[in-house]
């Protein structure tokens, strides 16, 4: 669960990026 969570948090970042 704890690793799903991170890459939500990653894709996240990244689109807040773009």
């Amino acid at each position: 669960a704890n690793g799903l969570l991170a890459y939500a948090v990653t894709m996240v970042a990244y689109v807040t990026i773009w």
